[in-house]
């Protein structure tokens, strides 16, 4: 090997020497905010996004689909240190997202039924995931539960191999400052799902329709 090279390696440890610190700290600090919320809800999708907006604006020499991957194992693991209990259920087409986005962090229940996750939503899970492409599904669940909602949609982005999930739970999303509003649409038998953003807000309207949640765009 030659000189430069060891110099180059050498640079590399200092700075994971520096990274792994600054993660200790991060979770040093990141364990005493469960206390600091005082009960409210540990899962915190909006502030998330908030995060992740602010990174990719910051970092404009990173591919953005690498950063968002590393800090879904921080948001995560940090989700884990302060609830430890969480409970997930996921679509069996959801799998892969699942374990994207909570970066193995949680153990979660994998059904193949809408039906059957929106019962355990009731039952025994705090989340689920829902592949977005069961619009109508989702829609005629939502329709008639009053209590479930959807609070995000993951990925934030469009990542390859990675299948748009909403994650729904039993409260109300929190704002992302850069959210849209989404609908469940009734019509007869037929169900839909709309998005409504601040430049659309006339989308929707009309009978038979129901705000169901909000996620991050």
């Amino acid at each position: 090997m030659t000189d430069k090279l060891n110099d180059l390696r050498a640079a590399i440890d200092r700075l994971d020497d520096e990274i792994l610190a600054l993660l200790e700290d991060r979770f040093s600090i990141s364990g005493k905010v469960a206390g600091a919320k005082n009960g409210s809800v540990t899962f915190r999708p909006g502030r998330e996004a908030r995060i992740i907006r602010r990174l990719c604006n910051a970092a404009q020499g990173l591919d953005k689909a690498l950063l968002l991957g590393i800090w879904r194992h921080i948001l995560s693991a940090s989700v884990a240190q302060q609830e430890g209990s969480l409970r997930v259920a996921v679509h069996g087409e959801a799998v892969t997202t699942a374990q994207w986005h909570f970066a193995n962090s949680l153990s979660f229940a994998v059904l193949d039924n809408i039906n059957d996750l929106f019962d355990a939503l009731t039952e025994t899970a705090d989340y689920i995931l829902v592949p977005c492409d069961a619009s109508a599904e989702i829609a005629s669940q939502m329709y008639h539960h009053d209590d479930a909602q959807i609070v995000a949609r993951t990925p934030l982005f469009a990542i390859p191999g990675i299948a748009p999930c909403f994650i729904i739970g039993n409260h109300a999303a929190d704002p992302s400052d850069a959210d849209a509003e989404i609908y469940a649409l009734r019509d007869g038998d037929i169900y839909a799902l709309a998005e409504v953003t601040a430049a659309s807000p006339d989308d929707v309207n009309g009978d038979n329709i129901k705000l169901i949640g909000k996620v991050a765009v």
